[in-house]
């Protein structure tokens, strides 16, 4: 889901926010927090980025969205704030870009990408292509 910019998925997030806003009496910075990292997560490289599922990827995404939030701004007591930022370790691209091997120039080609499930896919690339990772 990371990287993939679904709109189901950041309508559900912008309703859950703006329920924080209009129904809560107390502190909602730490579930403000939580809601947005979710869409950060969403949206990850403009829709060019998304995890890795290695050991060391999965542990900087839980340190990073370790569940303990602030309960505003400045209060950097339960959790050292540069720690949220982790998760960009984890990052992994998806995205092909075609290039001349002499010239190093991006160059139109035809690919065929033949996922695990057997599904093909063909493209005309005119530069990049961002492949779908699941």
């Amino acid at each position: 889901m990371s990287g993939s910019g679904d709109l189901e998925s950041f309508k559900t997030l912008r309703i859950l926010r703006k329920r924080l806003d209009y129904e809560s009496k107390h502190s909602v910075f730490g579930y403000q927090q939580a809601i947005n990292h979710a869409i950060g997560f969403l949206f990850l490289g403009s829709g060019s980025l998304t995890f890795c599922n290695s050991k060391e990827s999965i542990a900087y995404i839980y340190i990073s969205i370790f569940p303990i939030f602030s309960s505003n701004p400045n209060d950097n007591d339960k959790f050292l704030q540069p720690l949220r930022h982790l998760y960009i370790l984890s990052c992994i691209s998806k995205v092909l870009e075609t290039r001349d091997i002499e010239t190093k120039k991006v160059v139109k080609t035809n690919i065929k990408i033949i996922y695990k499930d057997k599904k093909e896919e063909y493209f005309d690339t005119p530069a990049n292509v961002i492949i779908k990772i699941n």
